[in-house]
């Protein structure tokens, strides 16, 4: 058992004699911590459960008890008394013994029992055994043996047979069956005398050659000995065009590009990549609704609703859009929602007064600020 706190193993089972036998039995206990001192005018709670057979073996009877120690340490209750958890007390046949008492104790007066113990009840209580023995008398004995069968009497004599039963009423005629399937076919007759080989047709003419003119014609020859030529199908090639001039990839340079949909705030080295900002505002939104406010047309200038792709810039786009503020224009001292979140509770934003980013906590569904949207290229 664990050892935080110590219980007197002992116990003391104080005996009323009275005319009646009582459906208790009293419990004394002294409880000390771990270094040995009295748990003094404290609440203890406590577990009792009857046992019998062994140490181990069936629970007939728990109830918990919440005491309080005296002075002393000492803890003093009635088992019988306490809130019952399985079984009754005055029902416990104390002559089918052995029986067994565990305590559990929780020196702090809930229920997480550190202190167990348990202890052989080396007598019982004569008042309770009396009450659950036929008041004195002896256990039962063993029942005695079966009886001898008698014998088997002899089989009476057959009776008489009795007379025969009415014949029943005809029954009704019953409905007419299916008819019949169908007959078997014939054998098949004789093939019949083929008929007189008709007259041969006239002879055709066909081709027997086609001449490539290369000059876009063909010409036929027939078995009897006639052509056919036909027409040029195509006319004479033209004179070869001018070469066309080379594509080349367009460039672009912070705060150019209207045909983006806004303005370039930040491009690659070699400057046919980078990041655009549409020239408005798209207004004041919660974190949670931003992107629906940038999902309407209507919120983006004109060039701005030629794209589908815009979207809440990241902490470092949002940064950089800050940089290059002077470039785009039409930004104010107000404070910007970045894409980035903190945990469950806020994402990162921008005032573009002081270039300040920072951050509060469960804000996200109550802030309003302002949205600049970007699309890449």
């Amino acid at each position: 058992m664990k050892k935080l706190y110590t219980l007197l193993a002992s116990f003391i089972i104080t005996l009323n004699l009275f005319a009646q036998a009582p459906e208790k039995m009293s419990y004394q206990a002294v409880v000390r911590n771990a270094n040995n001192a009295l748990i003094m005018n404290q609440a203890v709670g406590m577990r009792i459960q009857i046992l019998q057979g062994s140490v181990s073996g069936t629970t007939v009877y728990e109830e918990t008890q919440t005491p309080t120690s005296n002075d002393n340490g000492l803890v003093t209750l009635e088992i019988g008394t306490g809130t019952i958890v399985s079984g009754m007390f005055g029902t416990i046949d104390w002559s089918t013994g052995p029986y067994f008492i565990k305590t559990e104790t929780d020196p702090t007066g809930a229920t997480n029992y550190t202190i167990s113990g348990t202890s052989q009840l080396m007598s019982v209580p004569y008042a309770l055994y009396a009450k659950t023995s036929g008041n004195g008398a002896g256990p039962q004995g063993p029942a005695g043996a079966d009886g001898i069968d008698g014998a088997v009497g002899s089989q009476g004599a057959t009776g008489p047979a009795g007379a025969d039963g009415i014949n029943g009423a005809v029954g009704a005629q019953g409905a007419t069956g299916p008819a019949g399937g169908d007959g078997i076919n014939g054998q098949d007759g004789a093939p019949g005398i083929d008929g007189a080989v008709g007259p041969s047709g006239a002879s055709g003419n066909g081709i027997t050659s086609t001449l490539d003119n290369n000059d876009g014609t063909l010409t036929y020859n027939y078995t009897d000995g006639t052509t056919f030529t036909t027409s040029s199908l195509t006319g004479p090639v033209g004179p070869q065009g001018p070469p066309g001039t080379p594509y080349v990839e367009p460039t672009y340079t912070i705060g150019t590009s209207t045909d983006l949909g806004g303005y370039v705030f930040w491009v690659s080295t070699d400057g046919k990549h980078g990041l655009v900002a549409e020239t408005q505002d798209q207004g004041l939104s919660t974190w949670y609704n931003a992107q629906n406010l940038i999902s309407d047309p209507a919120n983006h200038s004109t060039n701005g609703q030629k794209f589908r792709d815009w979207r809440l810039p990241t902490k470092h786009e949002l940064n950089e859009m800050y940089l290059s503020r002077s470039a785009i224009g039409n930004f104010g001292t107000k404070t910007y929602w970045s894409s980035f979140l903190i945990g469950n509770g806020s994402a990162w934003r921008q005032n573009f007064l002081s270039g300040l980013q920072f951050f509060g906590t469960n804000y996200l569904l109550t802030d309003f600020l302002f949205v600049r949207s970007v699309r890449e290229f």
